[in-house]
């Protein structure tokens, strides 16, 4: 027993010691891929998630995760290569100019930042996956009537998706936002494996986003979905109990749809057929409050502003017709969308104040003696 603890205490003291040691991009990964693993612990620990099912999903993601990856590797490498000839530089072979890559990462966190962040998404992503499906599905959604009153007073008494339908109800108004809303599932994980390849200069909005990449599906997507149980208004009459405005709802998107197939009627019709699946699929699983969809788009709206502020206004236009979208097909209720809002600009400030945190934080001899003394213990 001794002996387990003495080698327990001697791996503890030495992942200490390898972190402390670290820099702030080494410390930033280390945390992001931490709360990571610690998220899928409590997933696959929860003992409702088969590990075989996840491992299946998780390779599925992985693969494409690195084959995009790989992808914008190339395409970071054709940039910088025409910028060289742009600026008159005589260009490296690309043997050369890859070893002086790879050093300069192996320098920068032993190219931790660059080869991990795939496997975290993927690892993110199934995560979520399978706490969305067996485990969200065992709350019930209860918070229905009440953010449905909440909307009530948002709209002053009126239904959100009634006033959008007035505003967009044809069939051309009706299909684009169908459009806008679907594409950003495609858009969503690209910043996270965009920051692979990003310059060491920055480290601090890299370190930012992705804090709030995974806070976003960790806190929002999966503990306060979890204490705030919805279904949405499509899935009212379905899953919660009767409601005509809400078949209302569903009535005037399947006219719409008769006319122009929707995207959203389909996945809505997948997400009740699939919704006490005892298998594990890929994006199953049905929660409103708070909307992640949302929330992400606000989170590159935040991000791009940070960068370049006719970029932050261009998705900033892009989350606003995104909230839209989610409350004239049925997705969410309008206060789903601001509930996103408020949390997700918390949440960013948060993240900052923690990037910060690391940026500065040094870890003292005493400190480390002290932590090193009460492992001996």
């Amino acid at each position: 027993m001794n002996l387990q603890k003495a080698g327990e205490n001697c791996v503890t003291r030495s992942i200490f010691a390898w972190i402390s040691r670290g820099n702030r991009e080494q410390k930033a990964i280390i945390l992001q891929l931490g709360l990571v693993v610690i998220y899928a612990a409590f997933v696959l620990g929860s003992g409702l998630v088969k590990f075989d099912e996840i491992l299946g999903i998780w390779l599925i993601y992985l693969s494409g995760a690195y084959a995009l990856w790989a992808i914008f590797g190339m395409f970071v490498l054709i940039g910088l290569l025409l910028t060289q000839m742009e600026l008159g530089q005589a260009s490296p072979p690309i043997g050369q100019w890859l070893k002086s890559m790879i050093t300069e990462r192996w320098e920068r966190d032993r190219g931790l930042s660059l080869i991990a962040l795939p496997f975290l998404l993927a690892t993110l992503i199934s995560s979520f996956n399978a706490f969305k499906q067996f485990i969200l599905v065992k709350s019930t959604f209860r918070f229905d009537a009440l953010f449905e009153q909440w909307d009530h007073i948002l709209f002053l008494g009126h239904d959100p998706w009634q006033v959008t339908h007035a505003l967009f109800g044809s069939v051309a108004a009706t299909s684009f936002l169908d459009h806008v809303y679907h594409a950003w599932f495609s858009l969503m994980p690209l910043g996270v494996l965009l920051c692979a390849w990003q310059a060491k200069s920055t480290w601090r909005l890299r370190t930012q986003f992705l804090l709030s990449y995974i806070g976003v599906w960790i806190i929002l997507g999966s503990i306060l979905a979890w204490l705030l149980p919805a279904a949405g208004p499509v899935f009212v009459p379905a899953l919660v109990g009767p409601s005509p405005t809400f078949s209302d709802l569903h009535a005037a998107l399947m006219q719409t749809n008769g006319q122009d197939s929707l995207e959203s009627i389909a996945l809505q019709q997948m997400l009740l057929g699939n919704h006490t699946q005892t298998k594990m699929a890929m994006g199953v699983g049905i929660s409103a409050m708070p909307s992640v969809h949302n929330a992400l788009a606000i989170l590159y709206c935040l991000t791009t502003f940070a960068i370049n502020r006719k970029l932050g206004i261009l998705f900033g236009l892009y989350a606003f017709a995104i909230w839209i979208g989610s409350i004239h097909l049925g997705w969410h209720y309008a206060v789903d969308g601001v509930a996103s809002l408020i949390l997700m600009i918390g949440l960013w400030k948060l993240t900052g104040l923690a990037a910060d945190r690391l940026d500065k934080q040094a870890v003292s001899p005493e400190y480390q003696r002290a932590v090193e003394g009460s492992l001996a213990l």
